[in-house]
């Protein structure tokens, strides 16, 4: 059997109606991609559903959630394309998005990784490449102050290189990955994009958003099953990618800014739990909740 061109791997935990979207977005897709799903012990229906519909993907059926990282490694070392394409079970590809990404690849033999434009279904957008995550970003995004100075925010009508895209729809050289290893699997989700994308940069490889790839993301489908990790998951995933690029030091500098800034919050909900009633009080209780998690389970 002849290797394909395109490998398109997707990850899904209890997606099943949006997995099976971005199934038939792929199948539709040129060139055909080598489809795999990676199930990570979900628990709606989704492998007898990929199964039944779609009896010619590569299904790979983990009994627990083993993460992002780690199920997306496991597809990309079943995978034989000559380029991967990891998409979220929560995306979908629009008309022309791979032959386009694929295209540039093509073209452009130092591009190691190429991004898309990334679009909400009702057509907003969506941060598509960003810069690495620094102290003072990263402060004011604590702050609530990281859209007056449009901070880890860029955007191009042309294709532009950038320091790394978001994880929900990447195009990555086979070469890319046997030279630098795939995700570091100690993120289980959240910011394992942004370090390998470190990782591939080190290594003299380019990456680039094409825009006029496009695709549909309806974004945070599987956390949004568990909401209260979220903030501690990303948070965790920034402290570890400053401890492997920054150093310890940062690491922990950036850690105290977490718990500096997370305290008056969490006592701010903890103030709205007490004089709200009905859905507002649930709302601020989940907050406080969160926030502990973050401070105290961080």
């Amino acid at each position: 059997m002849a290797e394909p061109l395109v490998s398109a791997i997707i990850v899904s935990w209890n997606t099943r109606e949006l997995l099976a979207a971005a199934v038939r977005s792929l199948l539709a897709a040129t060139p055909q991609p080598e489809v795999i799903v990676v199930d990570n012990g979900s628990r709606d229906g989704s492998v007898a559903m990929v199964r039944r519909e779609f009896p010619q993907v590569r299904l790979l059926v983990n009994e627990v959630n083993r993460g992002f990282a780690a199920a997306n490694n496991q597809g990309m070392a079943a995978a034989r394309g000559r380029y991967f394409l990891l998409l979220n079970s929560d995306a979908a590809l629009r008309r022309g998005a791979l032959r386009t990404m694929v295209a540039y690849a093509e073209a452009h033999p130092r591009v190691g990784v190429v991004g898309a434009r990334l679009l909400f279904p009702d057509g907003r957008w969506q941060a598509e490449g960003s810069p690495f995550p620094s102290l003072r970003d990263e402060f004011l995004r604590m702050l609530g102050l990281d859209r007056l100075w449009a901070v880890g925010v860029e955007r191009g009508d042309r294709p532009y290189e950038t320091d790394w895209v978001q994880g929900a729809a990447m195009l990555v050289r086979r070469e890319v990955w046997e030279e630098t290893g795939g995700f570091d699997e100690s993120f289980f989700m959240y910011g394992e994009e942004v370090e390998w994308c470190a990782r591939i940069k080190a290594a003299g490889w380019s990456v680039v958003v094409v825009p006029q790839a496009e695709i549909i993301h309806h974004g945070g489908a599987s956390v949004g099953r568990v909401p209260l990790a979220k903030r501690t998951l990303v948070y965790r995933g920034k402290r570890h990618f400053f401890r492997r690029h920054r150093g310890r030091g940062t690491a922990a500098l950036f850690w105290g800014l977490v718990v500096i800034t997370a305290l008056p919050k969490a006592l701010f909900w903890g103030g709205r739990a007490l004089l709200s009633r009905g859905e507002g009080r649930e709302h601020a209780r989940r907050e406080v909740r969160s926030y502990r998690q973050l401070i105290v389970g961080g």
